[in-house]
């Protein structure tokens, strides 16, 4: 089995229960604390040393690890880092999901996060993402908490009203002091030099191995062009086709739409990242749409509609890219878009 096939397997193994989520570590598994009960050491991964979060099984030597653990292993070496036996992931069943371990774990009983503020739920770590959602000591920040200047007070919803009245002459000081902020960068994005003028926007894409066995378009988080929510406001959009990826941006509606000159004349620049390693596996530049180019109907070229085609390029990641990318151990897809405010040709530009 291939690499590809291989991957293939996980995502449904990766979302196969609520906890994915639960507890985030810097490690690939569970902080042993979070448990009621001593977990055993059967159930530690043998690199973190944690408690197994969607459990790997390396057949050849019979080891477990973390999901996390062993991918990021496995891109630097194919060797067990246990023992140091030969892995090959182009080898059938070399690496595999041990769902049953899965399925034990996920049964262990678990503390609330916020215990130490008082909520004194308890229950299997299968049930925890439900909980988290209904949790009556979840913190909240201040919502005078922006930019990194303001108040960086937290506290449970029903302290927050009486926080912020006896607070408002402080929070009127920390605005005053963003607001300054705000106007010296404006001024500095102002004064750059041309080739600095640009919009970097970088997301990550998990269950890649579905998503392309599905073969449903997909779409990121929406951002805007320019500096503080300024400018257009676009968002990834990525579509499968028969295992490999084609890149595009799309214009969605924003809140400076009726301020904007139309249509949108700014060249994008896409970068495929390696999944764990930071360096540019792929690299495409799309020049600015022309009215005159077939390939975009007249709403996209103009003011944003609720639904609207994209402007990149089909099959940009094929099979191969996406090894190189690490996306097929690793099963997600990091992309980073870059949108150039000045570098783009003038409108009749050829």
């Amino acid at each position: 089995m291939e690499a590809a096939a291989a991957a293939a397997m996980l995502s449904d193994y990766i979302s196969m229960s609520d906890y994915t989520s639960a507890f985030p570590q810097a490690m690939g598994g569970f902080d042993e604390n979070v448990f009621t009960t001593p977990v055993d050491q059967h159930f530690l991964c043998s690199i973190c040393q944690m408690v197994l979060r969607n459990p790997m099984l390396l057949v050849a030597c019979g080891h477990l690890f973390c999901h996390q653990c062993i991918v990021e292993a496995l891109e630097r070496s194919e060797i067990c880092p246990l023992d140091r036996t030969p892995v090959s992931l182009q080898a059938p069943g070399a690496l595999v999901p041990n769902r049953a371990m899965k399925r034990i774990v996920g049964r262990f009983e678990v503390f609330c996060e916020k215990r130490e503020r008082g909520c004194t739920w308890t229950g299997t770590l299968d049930s925890y993402d439900s909980h988290t959602k209904v949790c009556p000591k979840v913190i909240v920040n201040c919502p005078f908490q922006y930019a990194g200047t303001g108040c960086d007070y937290e506290c449970m919803p029903d302290e927050m009203e009486q926080h912020c009245r006896q607070q408002s002459d402080q929070h009127n000081v920390l605005m005053a002091r963003s607001m300054d902020m705000l106007s010296s960068t404006l001024w500095q994005v102002a004064t750059r030099p041309a080739e600095h003028r640009q919009t970097v926007h970088t997301e990550v894409f998990g269950q890649i191995a579905d998503r392309l066995r599905g073969g449903h378009t997909f779409y990121g988080e929406a951002f805007y062009s320019g500096p503080c929510d300024s400018g257009y406001r676009l968002r990834m959009k990525i579509v499968p086709n028969q295992r490999k990826l084609g890149l595009y941006y799309s214009l969605v509606k924003g809140k400076n739409d009726e301020l904007l000159d139309w249509p949108f004349r700014h060249t994008v620049i896409f970068q495929c990242l390696h999944s764990t390693k930071n360096r540019v596996v792929v690299q495409m530049t799309v020049p600015p749409p022309r009215d005159e180019d077939e390939a975009w109907s007249r709403p996209c070229t103009g003011q944003p509609s609720d639904t609207n085609h994209g402007w990149g390029f089909q099959d940009i990641l094929s099979r191969s890219k996406q090894r190189h990318a690490g996306v097929l151990r690793s099963d997600r897809l990091r992309i980073r878009y870059i949108v150039l405010w000045e570098l783009c040709p003038a409108p009749g530009a050829a």
